[in-house]
């Protein structure tokens, strides 16, 4: 309910929204954000990242350090151990605190901001990389990890191989509908269009579903009638899929 109100507080068309408001919380989350990193740095923890509402820190006392937090703030804490994790980077080298993931000390792969947790990821590309994040839970470390990659890119090539036989329904890009006219030329925008041409009314909130036929021309066919796609268009979709987790065996 907190997160909701936050963001329309910021938002310019909501009855009750205050960009001041907005400006406000942001304003107390960076201050308490702050002192929670320097109590983490003196308590000797490495402060590997953070966002509004968490900190990565790396170090022997991270149990003290979360009931020093709740102590000092008031505010009671999750703890999240990780054996390893992995920071996808930004067009500036820094790493996206919104693009991760990791491997839980519960053997479970946490993972925030990459294509098998978007909804507009076909099922193809979504089942490539979950497969993936799946090996990689078996790795505990590092040296593991890289023990892994072999089994990791044999991952890839098969989903590659395979490609051109997938059912074209497994391809489908399922998008929500925000706007009724675009500038541009676009996939919404031929998609929204495919679906008008089939009696099909769009409204916003709509979720609407098409298939890449043909990139260059941004060609598209609604869910239900496409037979055919771009091969070369969903080979950059797996290829980007397994960047994402490819960047692990990089470190």
């Amino acid at each position: 309910m907190l997160v909701t109100c936050f963001g329309y507080t910021g938002y310019r068309n909501a009855r009750f929204g205050q960009i001041e408001v907005h400006e406000k919380i942001t304003a107390a989350s960076r201050e308490l954000l702050m002192q929670i990193k320097e109590l983490a740095e003196s308590m000797n923890l490495e402060v590997l990242h953070g966002i509004v509402d968490c900190l990565w820190v790396k170090g022997e006392t991270v149990e003290d350090f979360k009931e020093a937090v709740e102590r000092e703030t008031g505010i009671l804490t999750e703890l999240d151990c990780y054996d390893w994790i992995a920071f996808l980077p930004m067009a500036d080298g820094s790493g996206a605190y919104n693009r991760y993931f990791g491997r839980l000390d519960t053997s479970k792969v946490k993972i925030r901001g990459v294509m098998a947790r978007r909804g507009d990821t076909p099922d193809y590309v979504r089942r490539m990389q979950q497969e993936l994040f799946d090996l990689l839970a078996e790795a505990r470390s590092q040296e593991e990890l890289h023990r892994i990659e072999p089994r990791a890119q044999e991952v890839h090539r098969r989903y590659m191989a395979e490609l051109g036989e997938v059912d074209v329904r497994e391809l489908a890009i399922h998008r929500r509908v925000s706007r009724l006219s675009y500038s541009r030329r676009c996939a919404e925008a031929s998609a929204m269009k495919a679906h008008r041409k089939e009696g099909i009314p769009l409204a916003p909130g709509m979720e609407i579903g098409y298939v890449m036929r043909d990139a260059a021309k941004w060609a598209v066919d609604i869910e239900r009638d496409a037979f055919e796609f771009d091969v070369a268009y969903y080979s950059k979709l797996l290829k980007k899929a397994w960047s994402e987790v490819a960047f692990v065996f990089l470190k």
